[in-house]
């Protein structure tokens, strides 16, 4: 009797084991196949990324004329795009001017030089927003920025 319970046990072990192994495998094959689907979204993300800056433009330039019909009809289409990233698990950064610049999750495109100590590598305007997959460490779509780059004022002594 002893004998068929230790070897039901070591059953149990095997079988646990074997379990875990198979819960491992799930997972794995689970995030491969997010992977897939982000790849094959991709340019549709990539898509959407540009027409939001579009959009986001149109609705500065709407505002800058003092177009509120415009400028709404646009703040709409915004929204309704960030909308549609969402429903793909895809959401904004959330960068806006004078935040501090980081490469990981921003792309340089330009310098604004400035002699104000205080705004050096931040980031002087937004040029597209940046976008990333919901609780992703990495960035998807980096936000494309003009950076903030201090000069010290030339002194106005000549020696």
């Amino acid at each position: 009797m002893s004998a068929m319970a230790g070897a039901l046990e070591r059953f149990h072990e095997r079988a646990e084991q074997y379990e875990s192994i198979i819960r491992r495998m799930q997972a794995r094959i689970e995030e491969l196949q997010a992977d897939q689907v982000r790849e094959l979204l991709k340019p549709v993300i990539l898509k959407l990324a540009s027409l939001h800056t579009e959009a986001a433009a149109a609705e500065e330039r709407a505002s800058a004329r003092a177009d509120d019909s415009a400028r709404k009809d646009f703040d709409y289409f915004v929204s309704e795009i960030e909308e549609t990233l969402g429903l793909l698990d895809v959401e904004s950064i959330g960068v806006s001017a004078v935040d501090e610049f980081d490469a990981s999750r921003h792309a340089a495109r330009r310098r604004v030089e400035t002699d104000d100590p205080s705004l050096d590598l931040r980031i002087a305007k937004v040029i597209r927003q940046g976008f990333t997959f919901v609780g992703a460490q990495r960035v998807f779509v980096p936000a494309m920025v003009n950076v903030y780059r201090y000069v010290p004022p030339a002194s106005a002594e000549t020696e």
